[in-house]
């Protein structure tokens, strides 16, 4: 059993709420499950968590976060991507991921009553500038590894989840898509994504991928890129949307002038370990755009289930209709670069 946690006084003014954090049923379940080494002490979070919720432990052996997760979080959905990451923390990357730690029993998930909690060491860095052409080189290289890497797990995908291309099964309350949206251009946008997910889309390379591969879900220290993480969307699918959203998130076209040389080095970072096909070349701009109507789709959804308002629907939605208009203007240059650079 570990010691009882320490208090501290918050420089930054958080204190009180570390100190409820104290209460919080997760954090009891880690005090209860793990071997902590004492002195323990909880502290908050520049961000505590959207989808679920987080917080510290600096312990006598190091720190860690804990992720409380949603209650509406399966087991099997859980133990899926921890087991898809302790993979990946064996396969002798140049990077970490996010392998959670291993309760008294073994197990990487401890129930709390209401729900499940995780434990994770915490991991050095920060996101990088996504306009940084050197920080695009590497992540473009540690996606590359991570695609090698994972080529030869077996083809699943996360239990409850559905592929990018089930457009009308991306959250069960949005059951209707096609009229999610009270926009005069959604409905044909729709449409014409809808139509690529049942056609080319599905004769593209399918192995398990990262899911929601962008600059944000990296951390750099040092000016060297020290981890992946956030592999919550992580299963089979087309393996060049990671690549799709990793020029969607370095290109920025919703920000105005694009960074077209750190699209760039993205891609001559990623073709180190592996280079796409024609056919995934010349989709990229559809995949950008399925990408960004499953985002708008899921957030939309999430925001009635954690009644939160629609602020992340109604960004995610500008965003692709920004984009889809852009893409009508560059998407022959967006295939011209990879093609040049994975040549």
């Amino acid at each position: 059993m570990a010691e009882p946690v320490a208090s501290a006084r918050d420089p930054s003014g958080r204190e009180d709420r570390a100190q409820r954090l104290g209460e919080m049923a997760g954090l009891r379940a880690v005090l209860e499950s793990y071997e902590l080494a004492p002195p323990i002490l909880p502290f908050a979070l520049e961000s505590g968590g959207t989808n679920n919720q987080t917080f510290g432990l600096r312990t006598g052996a190091g720190v860690y976060i804990a992720k409380r997760y949603h209650r509406a979080a399966a087991r099997d959905a859980l133990e899926y991507e921890h087991q898809l990451v302790l993979r990946l923390a064996q396969a002798g990357l140049s990077f970490a991921v996010p392998a959670p730690a291993t309760a008294r029993d073994g197990a990487t998930l401890v129930w709390d009553g209401d729900g499940w909690t995780a434990l994770f060491p915490l991991l050095a860095g920060a996101p990088p500038d996504p306009a940084d052409p050197a920080a695009a080189a590497q992540i473009g290289a540690a996606l590359g590894e991570l695609h090698r890497a994972m080529a030869g797990f077996e083809a699943t995908l996360r239990p409850g989840r559905v592929g990018y291309g089930e457009l009308r099964r991306i959250h069960s309350l949005v059951p209707d898509p096609a009229a999610a949206v009270g926009e005069s251009w959604w409905p044909q946008e729709f449409a014409a994504v809808e139509r690529f997910a049942a056609g080319a889309y599905r004769d593209l390379p399918r192995q398990v991928i990262h899911g929601d591969f962008a600059p944000g879900n990296t951390l750099f220290s040092g000016g060297r890129l020290a981890a992946v993480i956030d592999f919550e969307f992580a299963g089979a699918d087309a393996r060049a949307i990671d690549v799709a959203a990793g020029l969607l998130f370095t290109l920025r076209p919703w920000r105005g002038a694009p960074a077209w040389d750190t699209a760039a080095e993205l891609c001559r970072g990623y073709a180190r370990s592996v280079r796409l096909t024609p056919d995934e070349i010349a989709a990229l701009p559809e995949l950008i755009r399925l990408r960004n109507i499953v985002s708008a789709i899921w957030h939309i959804g999430q925001d009635a289930a954690l009644g939160r308002g629609t602020y992340a629907g109604t960004a995610r939605v500008a965003r692709a209709r920004t984009t889809s208009v852009w893409l009508e203007d560059n998407g022959d240059r967006l295939r011209a670069l990879v093609e040049r650079e994975m040549a």
